[in-house]
């Protein structure tokens, strides 16, 4: 898939109440188009979305809460413990956040 960008690609970093959301509304009231990394990052582990599967598959269904939601804070350590790359997940984001 090529996808033609006009323009910039802003990327905004920072850490916890740096300022990333008011200066990314800034940008969005300009006319910029917002892609949140951090909400694509939740939509694609949603219940029934590949990525879950995946992880559950790699991880072990422990890593699912009892209403079948992705347990974050037990799946984190198994992953940085096995040193998976994040790469290995970014496809699902990519497919999921790609322009139609």
């Amino acid at each position: 898939m090529n996808v033609e960008v006009k323009g910039m690609i802003i990327g905004l970093t920072g850490g916890i109440a740096c300022g990333k959301s008011t200066v990314a509304a800034m940008l969005v009231a300009r006319g910029a188009f917002l892609v949140d990394a951090d909400a694509v990052a939740r939509e694609v582990v949603e219940p029934g979305e590949p990525a879950l599967e995946a992880i559950a598959s790699a991880f072990g269904q422990a890593v699912k809460k009892a209403d079948g939601t992705l347990d974050r804070k037990s799946w984190a350590p198994s992953f940085l413990r096995t040193g998976t790359s994040c790469g290995s997940w970014r496809p699902f984001s990519i497919r999921r956040s790609a322009p139609a």
